[in-house]
């Protein structure tokens, strides 16, 4: 399985392990996946750690920059006792040059937009705007202009 997406690999973990690794289960099993997925994440694709946590929560796990870590810790652990994990560890490949850094530029990009959404939606003045006919944008733009100098006259 070569270059896969995070939810791949997320999905395929799940499949071969018969375990779900977004579950907020503490069960050894489980743990043990999760912390499979995150050494790939983070070895293999090269994401931050913040870009980890926001995925797992984006499967329905809650976590955050310090469980990754640990969890990444702990697998050089369970992979000396459970030799599975090296098994289904080797079963995916990948290029060298694929980093998945722009979730967190797409996170950050999703989250200026609501900001900005919200913003606009409030102002009274853009609803106005909102409701002019494109043929009368630029008659409506010439009297707004106007009215503008007007207030500097005063």
């Amino acid at each position: 399985m070569k270059n896969l997406t995070p939810v791949e690999i997320g999905k395929k973990i799940k499949q071969l392990a018969k375990v779900d690794v977004y579950s907020d289960s503490r069960k050894q099993e489980i743990i043990i996946h999760r912390s499979l997925l995150t050494y790939i994440l983070r070895d293999k694709l090269k994401m931050r750690w913040i870009a980890i946590a926001l995925f797992y929560n984006s499967q329905g796990k809650t976590m955050d920059q310090a469980n990754a870590m640990n969890s990444f810790k702990q697998y050089a652990g369970y992979k000396k006792k459970h030799k599975k994990l090296n098994k289904l560890e080797k079963l995916f490949t990948f290029k060298s040059d694929l980093i998945y850094d722009e979730i967190n530029e797409i996170h950050y990009l999703k989250n200026k937009i609501v900001r900005l959404e919200n913003k606009f939606t409030k102002n009274p003045l853009i609803q106005v705007i909102k409701k002019i006919p494109k043929e009368r944008q630029e008659e409506a733009a010439e009297r707004i202009n106007l009215m503008i100098k007007s207030w500097e006259w005063k």
